[in-house]
């Protein structure tokens, strides 16, 4: 045995387990790395075992635990836990003193650690990956095993590419899309390697490293580090040289050796015998999982569905003939399946393979196969293929059909069973809805990119955490108590796995808790408010498992049929196509032997182009979109660079264009959206913005290196519109900062360029805009005469070219033929002209022989009564859209709608809403690069709208749709009506409690929980809010919301003039209750805008409420619900007063001890999320309960600046009186900001909030963002760290995060950024424990 002192250090990461031991000296004299697959306790326990083979236990002395599943070791002082930033550090300092900064990339988590000496931590600052980002270690292995290889294998096969192909690198679905298209594309899979290498590298720059500095040296950690593409990557897109990236040959050790560290330096003392005899132990599980919703076992609902489904018919060869066969092949992600059918349409023969990376030679693999047993008594009259690699199978083999898989799948239903109404098919990497009627097709449905919930997620997550997958049907039948996993994002669905099997939950529960997840992720996501018929299939090789079929019946309460030769019902509609369409022509087929050499080329799977180059549609939409440029350049003139990005197409760039041109400047447009223009915008990328935002980025970069003298990119606050009802008009939030977010990914002024950025804002009258053109003259060195007179030529030609714009929609659709199809594209203006964001769908719909329109060819509509705060004009023109081509027969509707796109959300319901029943197409864009899902879903939308000839009697409308009733005044509310407020605490309790002492009948919305987020999310069907699907939700589970016999009911949901999501909440909602048949139900919304115009009577109650509400949240943890019962007791007596609120403060503020807490944070962000503790995962009051004080961000200075803005902008008569009532706030807010002292939330000045605001922001409209910015800006007394929080994908809130870095204070103070989707992040604890070290 070897004698001496040691410290040991174990970190038990997402994936794996690392172990270091070091000596007196501090030494590195032991390491172990083991990938655990949720076997924690096992893998563990055998490798304390292994080290006690070599070292006596008695000679460990100190010892600690680190990485997100260390816990195991932390309860009960077993070990003692060590923050892993902390562990990460000292373990990168001890094996080179000289670092200065971290890379750390491990299973779950990405991070960037810098401003660190080797003592000195007083300037460390921290960036994590999101929970929604994929640029890790899990991320990498699971597309590695798609590529049928071992991670070992990854570095030497990707140093053979020669080329570096476009991956997407944020989410694990968006990579394997990419990845598998290029596959059947043929790209070498040295090159995907490569491609994904760099995906990975540049989305750690991009969404971690952010705009941190990079100082020098960095040392790369994680497991990651091993691989030689990641480091190759990582220091071409860093810029680093050998000496300046770090890779210890102990890599994966890095937090484990500082951990020993940590544990020797602060004396934390160990016994290992007693570690292994808690493993040895088996407790019981550490923690139980919360779940208020009972999933039933799978067992009870049925067993067997799939026995006797693939029994082939016998050949009958007559007189020695030989059969006339078909063959059909289904090319998919996963499976590559074969089926010969007879002429009766009997399948005698078929294949089930796996693809494996190379559908070419699998292919060839199966056909040689079926012509060894088949090729004598066999003739092929026909072949057809489908799949994501049908076109280039199809040229390899000589097939006479070629269809997308909607129709395949549609076909082989209605053949195998032509009273079937409904499929349910998931496959590897695509999952699809459809809908039949008389074997047509009449509706489908496809997964958008970001969903998880196909064949490929539950394979990967069964061999991620050891599950034989072709068990996983039988273990989950066993389970009694499903574990509820949650759905949606793959990231969120494996951290939910692992937490469970480090907590001890069985097995056969968290497989039948995986069924649940990938059926009800299916339901929601894809099939959502679609009807489901009586007579469903499930195909697809899904149906090999028992517990997902039995999860469907579970959670539809219908009987799900598996058909007949269901795992190969794609290839088997192929056969039955090609059977109907070759005839008598014969077939193209080139036989059962295909050699190597067919193999196309790479880059073939695409359809060929049947028509010239030339687009009408492009041809149209560019005279529209950039009239009156010639391109001419003066090289005597300066230039001004304009990106083809967002609102620069359409209306705005003519009179933008010709008030340069008349000022003197050359006009240089960015080229159209290219490759290179998406690289760039990648690169450039600060947050997990919309994709046109993203690629505002990359035009910009393209202008750069043009040496342009100026870019002109303005922020768009608001706009006219002449037919517009909605109070204002405005941009949304991403087109509100653009030129913000352009100055600070940018950094213009730094390479010699002007950024040109008026804000553009037609509500706020004329003489703001001709003061905004003659700032921007003036920029330019131009005189006030030179401007005006510019200024005035350039409305002439803009207004000129507007009517005529306005007279050819009219003359376009008025010369479209009754008997003629035409396909419109609606969507923003640039989602239908820029040639990425239209994934080229006009080229092809024209090459289809279809007239291609866009939604700005279409007449003029009014939507004012569905949609009388439609605050967007963009949301007008699409809404417009769907009436018209709701009340055309002959004319069909692709919407195309923008993943993270807030607006775009609520557009999809709202669109459906018009449409009344009549199917249109809906594709979420983003910059995955492949276009296969794209055609299939386009083909399959064709062949629908092809199987029967429209009629102008076929779809009779009405020119309204009516909706349930919508009011803006509690005047229309009947007294007797209950009235439902949502759960904003306490201010919701407070109003209730004043609304009741006027005579309402008022109640809070119940507590949000479990099972009223499940009920939300079933009407969502893409990244909708959180708070919005969670208030929904919480709606719908109102007891005896759905009783018609009760009194009525109201929900109180105010709105506001925009120009964020939170404003069509209310009528979102209204939509959702439509649906669920609760028209009966009404909805009031006042305008929040408008309290400040009541009485000031009336007033004085609402400031007194929410001060009241502010002072309840000021208090110490533990206290606030007492001082709730005092002021309830006010409201009630009517008794509250500004007195009364002074001296609960005073009260407060005596019982306010700092000495009695570890440092003070401050919370501000979203409302919704903020108030309410179940919509943030409640970790405000975890922070509370590890010895922080917590204070909240006051609502009343919330609504204080959204009036004073208001007035500001909107307040024309009786401006002064306006904010002599709002003056009346602020005195009450200074005079408790007195009171409560040292614990007070309030800022000393409110003036100091417009002005913070002004600077950092300037106009904004919407989820109060400009206060959201402005108070962490501010002084905040005594507070020791900030933490912001928001719903997934809010705009603003990503906005707010991606500025904060731009901003620079003194001092400032350590911010945590954290956004909610109702599931539980392992992460997100992390990154709180990390930050509270840190302060």
């Amino acid at each position: 045995m070897i004698k001496s002192k040691y410290s040991i250090g174990i970190d038990i990461g997402f994936s794996s387990i690392k172990i270091a031991v070091i000596d007196d000296s501090d030494n590195l004299v032991h390491t172990d790395y083991l990938i655990h697959k949720g076997k924690i306790r096992e893998c563990l326990k055998n490798m304390c075992s292994s080290l006690l083979e070599n070292y006596d236990a008695a000679n460990f002395i100190t010892g600690a635990v680190t990485g997100s599943e260390g816990k195991i070791l932390g309860v009960n002082h077993c070990l003692t836990h060590v923050n892993n930033v902390a562990a990460l550090i000292e373990g990168s300092t001890t094996l080179d003193e000289n670092v200065q900064s971290v890379i750390e990339i491990g299973g779950q988590t990405a991070r960037y650690i810098t401003g660190f000496g080797n003592k000195d931590r007083s300037s460390i600052e921290i960036s994590t990956n999101s929970n929604c980002s994929a640029g890790t270690g899990s991320f990498l292995e699971e597309r590695v095993s798609r590529l049928n290889m071992s991670i070992e294998d990854y570095s030497a096969c990707a140093a053979r590419s020669k080329d570096i192909p476009r991956i997407a690198g944020r989410c694990s679905v968006f990579a394997k899309t990419d990845i598998i298209h290029h596959q059947q594309e043929g790209v070498p899979v040295e090159s995907i390697l490569q491609g994904l290498a760099y995906a990975l590298v540049r989305n750690y720059k991009g969404a971690v490293i952010k705009k941190l500095p990079i100082k020098k040296p960095i040392l790369f950690a994680g497991g990651v580090a091993y691989n030689e593409a990641i480091v190759h990557a990582m220091k071409d897109v860093l810029k680093l040289n050998e000496n300046e990236l770090i890779v210890p040959e102990k890599c994966g050790n890095i937090a484990s050796i500082g951990a020993a560290v940590i544990a020797k330096e602060q004396g934390f003392e160990i016994n290992i015998l007693k570690i292994l005899e808690k493993l040895e132990a088996q407790e019981e599980p550490i923690t139980v999982t919360e779940q208020d919703i009972e999933l039933p076992a799978l067992g009870s609902f049925g067993d067997g569905d799939i026995d006797g489904k693939h029994i082939c018919k016998p050949i009958m060869n007559e007189d020695g003939q030989k059969a006339s066969c078909y063959l059909g092949i289904d090319i998919g992600s996963t499976s590559t399946n074969l089926v010969l059918i007879n002429e009766n349409s009997d399948i005698i023969a078929y294949r089930y393979l796996r693809t494996r990376g190379d559908p070419a030679r699998t292919v060839i693999a199966g056909l040689a196969d079926l012509g060894q047993e088949f090729g004598d008594s066999v003739t092929i009259a026909g072949a057809g293929t489908t799949g994501s690699g049908r076109y280039m199978i199809a040229r390899m083999i000589g097939a006479d059909v070629v269809k997308d898989e909607i129709t395949a799948q549609a076909k082989a239903a209605s053949t195998i069973d032509n009273s079937v109404d409904t499929v349910f098919e998931i496959g590897g990497q695509d999952s699809k809805y459809i809908s039949i009627n008389d074997e047509r097709v009449t509706d489908f449905q496809m997964n958008k990119v970001c969903a998880a919930g196909t064949g490929s997620f539950v394979e990967e997550q069964a061999n991620k955490f050891d599950i034989p997958i072709d068990s996983l049907g039988d273990i989950a039948l066993k389970g009694s108590n499903p574990a509820n996993l949650g759905e949606r994002c793959t990231v969120f669905i494996e951290t939910s796995i692992a937490t469970h099997l480090a907590n001890g939950v069985k097995m056969e529960d968290i497989s039948s808790g995986l069924c649940y997840s990938i059926v009800k992720n299916y339901l929601n996501r894809v099939v959502g408010q679609k009807k489901i018929g009586d007579r469903i299939f499930l195909q697809g090789g899904i149906a090999y498992n028992q517990g997902i079929i039995n999860a469907f019946r579970a959670l539809t309460g219908k009987e799900i049929i598996v058909p007949t030769f269901f795992s190969v019902t794609g290839a088997y509609g192929a056969a039955v196509l090609s059977k109907e369409e070759v005839g008598q022509k014969g077939s193209a087929f080139k036989g059962f032997d295909i050699d190597e050499t067919f193999i196309p080329p790479a880059k073939s799977n695409k359809q060929e182009s049947k028509r010239g180059p030339r687009s009408e549609f492009k041809k149209r939409m560019s005279k529209f979109s950039f009239a009156g440029h010639d391109g001419a350049m003066d090289e005597n003139k300066k230039t001004i660079g304009v990106p083809r990005a967002l609102f620069n197409y359409g209306g705005m760039f003519p009179r933008y264009n010709a008030f340069f041109k008349e000022l003197g400047f050359n006009i240089l447009l960015s080229s159209p959206t290219t490759e290179n223009t998406i690289r760039l915008g990648q690169e450039y990328a600060m947050e997990e913005t919309c994709y046109p935002v993203k690629l505002i980025n990359g035009h910009v970069a393209e202008l750069v290196n043009k040496n342009v003298d100026y870019v002109f990119f303005p922020s768009l606050y608001t706009s006219g519109h002449s037919r517009s009802h909605s109070r204002r008009s405005f941009g949304c939030p991403y087109m509100q900062l653009a030129s913000r977010l352009v100055e600070q990914a940018m950094e213009l002024d730094t390479k010699g360029i002007g950024l040109l950025s008026p804000t553009i804002g037609y509500s706020l009258g004329d003489e703001f805009m001709e003061n905004s053109f003659m700032s921007l003259g003036l920029q330019l060195g131009k005189s006030p005469e030179e401007i005006s007179i510019a200024r005035q030529k350039a409305y002439k030609k803009s207004e000129k070219m507007r009517e005529a714009r306005r007279k050819e929609r009219n003359k376009i659709i008025n010369e479209l033929r009754d008997d003629e199809k035409a396909i419109v594209l609606v969507s923003k203006i640039y989602g239908v002209v820029d040639p990425v964001l239209n994934l080229g769908i006009p080229e092809r719909l024209e090459e289809m022989g279809y007239k291609v329109l866009s939604f700005n060819n279409l007449p003029e509509s009014d939507i004012s009564k569905e949609h009388p705060n439609m605050f967007w004009p963009f949301g007008m023109h699409i809404l417009e859209a769907a009436k018209i081509v709701r009340e055309h027969h002959n004319i069909h509707a692709i919407l195309l709608t923008h993943h993270g796109c807030g607006p775009d959300t609520v557009f999809s319901h709202y669109f459906r809403e018009l449409m009344e029943g009549k199917p249109f197409l809906n594709i979420e864009v983003d910059e995955h690069s492949s276009d296969v899902g794209v055609i299939t879903r386009l083909e399959a939308f064709i062949n629908s709208l092809d199987t029967k000839t429209a009629t102008s009697e076929d779809h009779k409308t009405s020119s309204f749709v009516s909706h349930g009733q919508i009011e803006t005044d509690f005047s229309f509310v009947p007294e007797d009506a209950e009235v439902y407020i949502p759960n904003i605490y306490p201010y919701s309790q407070l109003f209730c409690e004043f609304m009741k002492r006027v005579g309402r009948n008022t109640k809070v919305i119940p507590e949000t929980s479990i099972r009223s987020i499940d009920e939300g999310r079933k009407h969502t069907v893409t990244n909708e809010y959180f708070s919005m699907a969670a208030l929904t939700g919480d709606i719908l589970c109102i007891p005896g919301i759905r009783d018609m016999e009760t009194e009525q009911k109201f929900l109180f949901i105010p709105q506001s003039e925009g120009a964020e999501l939170d404003g069509q909440f209310n009528r979102f909602v209204r939509t959702i209750l439509d649906e669920e048949g609760l028209t009966n139900i009404g909805i009031i919304s006042p305008y929040v805008e408008d309290l400040v115009y009541h009485e000031p009577e009336y007033l004085d109650e609402v400031f007194l409420i929410l001060l009241a509400g502010d002072i309840i949240k000021a208090a110490p943890s533990g206290l606030g619900e007492n001082y709730l019962i005092d002021v309830l007791e006010m409201i009630r007596s009517n008794s509250l007063n500004i007195g009364s609120l002074k001296t609960i403060s005073k009260d407060i503020s005596s019982k306010f001890k700092p000495e009695h807490f570890k440092k003070t944070i401050f919370a501000v962000g979203e409302p919704m999320i903020l108030f309410n503790d179940a919509l943030n995962n409640n970790v405000l009051k975890n922070i509370e309960s590890r010895g922080y004080h917590v204070m909240y961000a006051p609502f009343s200075e919330y609504m204080w600046l959204l009036w004073k803005d208001h007035i500001d902008q909107c307040a024309i008569d009786n401006k002064d009186s306006m904010l002599l009532k709002l003056d009346l706030l602020q005195d009450y807010i200074s005079e408790l900001n007195l009171c409560l002292s040292g614990c007070s939330p309030f800022d000393d000045k409110l003036d100091g909030l417009v002005e913070r605001a002004d600077n950092s922001l300037g106009y904004y409209a919407g989820a109060f963002g400009r206060y959201r910015k402005a108070k962490i800006l501010g002084e905040l007394k005594g507070v020791h760290g900030v933490v912001t929080v928001a719903s997934m994908y809010e705009n603003t809130g990503i906005l707010l995060n991606a500025l904060h870095n731009g901003i620079e204070i003194e001092k400032r103070r350590p911010i945590l950024n954290l956004m909610f989707d109702g599931n539980v992040s392992e992460n997100d604890d992390t990154r709180i424990e990390t930050f509270l070290h840190y302060l």
